[in-house]
């Protein structure tokens, strides 16, 4: 069940979800990650955090990690990571993260990304509302995989990751698959009534 500090983001999402086209991926296999998306984790781009001189990994870093201290402007050198994949926190060390894109690069091009411009689509590798700190291990079992294919052991976050999800592709006007559109439709709300039925027992 999820937190009820989490049911309005998730109303939200629901709401968007029919604004969002339903059609079968592109899977073309041009795929390009530098050439379709810019160079990795530049600063030189338009959504939040850009142009600040610092790397857009350090900036998420400084953002999501908690408790830190720093070895530079742009450098975290400890504090603890609240991995909302696995449910579980550490203490931070920069080898044992990855930033992860909530909505993969290779999938968004498979649903819409190839029709943006090019400083739309380097806005999209480095926004903030795109990416989240997780342990490598939870990152690389994500690997491109779509909410159909892939939900985080942490069932609490299930929902909140669906629902980001939502709200990058509706920013960003990407498109779901039927399976994906079936899914996120199914898990988010399926936790408003789980949500909604525990209220009215207290």
């Amino acid at each position: 069940m999820v937190a009820e500090s989490d049911v309005e983001q998730i109303t939200q999402a629901l709401d968007l979800l029919p604004t969002l086209l339903v059609r079968p991926a592109e899977d073309t296999g041009d795929f390009d990650r530098t050439a379709h998306f810019g160079p990795r984790w530049t600063d030189n781009h338009s959504a939040r955090l850009g142009h600040n001189g610092c790397r857009t990994d350090a900036d998420i870093i400084r953002e999501q990690i908690l408790d830190s201290t720093y070895a530079d402007e742009c450098s975290v050198a400890a504090g603890t990571v609240n991995d909302l994949y696995t449910g579980t926190t550490y203490p931070y060390d920069r080898q044992s993260i990855q930033i992860d894109h909530v909505v993969s690069l290779s999938q968004a091009w498979k649903t819409g990304a190839r029709y943006l411009s090019q400083s739309q689509r380097v806005a999209f590798a480095n926004d903030p509302d795109n990416l989240l700190v997780a342990g490598a291990s939870a990152n690389m079992s994500k690997g491109n995989k779509s909410f159909d294919q892939w939900r985080p052991d942490n069932s609490a976050f299930v929902c909140v990751y669906g629902a980001r999800q939502i709200r990058v592709k509706a920013k960003y006007q990407l498109w779901v698959t039927p399976t994906e559109q079936s899914t996120l439709q199914s898990f988010l709300s399926a936790c408003i009534d789980a949500t909604s039925s525990a209220s009215s027992f207290r």
